[in-house]
């Protein structure tokens, strides 16, 4: 009697390449003699994160049939491996796409290799593994702070800046270039700033606390003043100026806001909004796009880098974005929406120069911190993350505080309860390269 041997089917692994792309290291695992089974690539291999805190990218698998069909309902047994760290979610089923991705994963708390595998099994099909190898970094970002003027502020409003850097040292965490000279006389930044003759790691803060214009209407002014002219870190801000005005910030010590105002000032210094419309010869330039003009031109103001990179896009539409129907653009909703001042009662002259073009829009954002009107409860997201490793930073989206919405057409509006004023500052920017040689770049923010 002749029995016929009975035929395995054979899983393929095939995974789909997302942005930022991943180099895939994966193999295949079998009994000698089985059919072999491949493993074609991985979502979120071959990362950088910032030890102990979880990569921005979950690893993911995507599992084909042999006819390279997606194949549904196969268990995925994710475990980490290497590296000290831990992860949640590990057991995962694949979608109607053969998609699995596991919770989370944190990397260990010594910078180095961390590994992590995919075991895919399916019943009739033969095993196969996908090994993810990322790396965590030591945070290296440094903000310098000093404090200038006749004005010594409080503990509560040191605290506040104490707060700030801790924050923005763990979401932008690596070097944005080698450490840069900058010697240059007092007030050239245009407000009574003192001279400055320093080597700078990543950026210098001058922060004063003084008269504005009174009391509930411009709270701060921030933005950089000088930006590093070539290499890594080129178009990225070196030294930046943030004023206080004297006349509010009792207030938003009383009311609990300061921690959140300066987070989202230091944010200006950094480039949110301030650095979105660098001309040549910088690298990082056109991530405004469609500006508005209010009272008069009032356009789909939206977030979009000419270069090609995407990263705010991405976050936009994992924190609900892909359902916004209020992007007029061809491409649909998948731009990020900018203040234009053209929602009521988010408009001119209350919304105007320094809130326009500088801010998410604060009728679609909500309570995002970087929107122009500050909310109740703000969240600084990892959309505003994104946007900062567009312009070149290296940045932590774990250290983002949670943030999701139902971003519809028209949104709802709600009533501000901080107007943050003409935050972003408009005096001259300045260029300096590696060997302290200064230019400027343009008169006026």
């Amino acid at each position: 009697m002749i029995r016929r041997r009975r035929r395995m089917r054979t899983a393929i692994v095939a995974v789909a390449v997302t942005l930022p792309p991943a180099l895939a290291s994966c193999r295949s695992t079998q009994a000698p003699g089985t059919p072999t089974t491949s493993v074609g690539g991985t979502i979120g291999n071959a990362q950088v994160g910032l030890a102990g805190w979880a990569v921005n990218i979950r690893p993911a698998v995507r599992v084909t049939d042999g006819t390279g069909h997606a194949l549904a309902g196969a268990t995925v047994a994710f475990a980490v491996t290497g590296g000290g760290g831990s992860a949640t979610g590990l057991t995962a089923t694949t979608d109607t796409n053969g998609m699995a991705q596991v919770g989370s994963w944190m990397l260990g708390g010594s910078p180095g290799v961390n590994t992590m595998t995919a075991s895919i099994t399916a019943a009739g099909y033969l095993s196969s593994q996908a090994t993810f190898v990322d790396t965590g970094l030591a945070a290296e970002y440094t903000i310098q702070l000093r404090y200038y003027g006749n004005y010594e502020p409080t503990a509560a409003e040191s605290a506040a800046f104490t707060y700030a850097v801790t924050r923005w040292q763990q979401m932008v965490y690596r070097h944005v270039g080698p450490p840069t000279p900058v010697n240059d006389t007092a007030g050239t930044c245009g407000g009574g700033e003192p001279a400055i003759d320093q080597t700078v790691s990543d950026v210098l803060i001058l922060a004063s606390f003084d008269s504005i214009d009174g009391p509930g209407k411009t709270l701060a002014e921030s933005g950089p003043c000088f930006i590093r002219t070539s290499g890594a870190g080129a178009g990225l801000t070196v030294l930046g100026v943030m004023k206080f005005d004297t006349a509010d910030v009792g207030m938003l010590v009383a009311n609990g806001s300061l921690n959140a105002v300066v987070l989202h000032e230091m944010n200006h210094v950094l480039g949110f909004g301030t650095l979105w419309a660098l001309g040549a010869p910088f690298p990082t330039v056109n991530c405004l796009q469609l500006p508005s003009n209010p009272p008069g031109t009032l356009k789909d103001t939206y977030f979009s880098c000419a270069g090609g990179t995407a990263h705010a896009v991405a976050a936009f539409d994992s924190a609900g974005g892909t359902g916004y129907t209020g992007s007029g653009q061809p491409y649909g909703g998948h731009v990020v929406p900018v203040e234009n001042c053209a929602n009521a009662p988010y408009v001119y002259p209350t919304c105007g120069r320094g809130t326009v073009n500088g801010h998410w829009r604060t009728t679609v954002f909500g309570n995002e911190l970087m929107v122009g009107f500050l909310p109740a409860h703000p969240a600084l997201s990892a959309v505003s993350l994104a946007s900062l490793q567009d312009l070149g930073y290296t940045v932590n989206y774990a250290a983002a505080d949670p943030y999701t919405r139902a971003f519809t057409a028209p949104p709802a509006v709600g009533t501000a309860p901080v107007y943050l004023g003409d935050d972003i500052r408009h005096g001259p920017l300045y260029a300096v390269d590696q060997a302290g040689t200064i230019r400027l770049v343009r008169r006026q923010q």
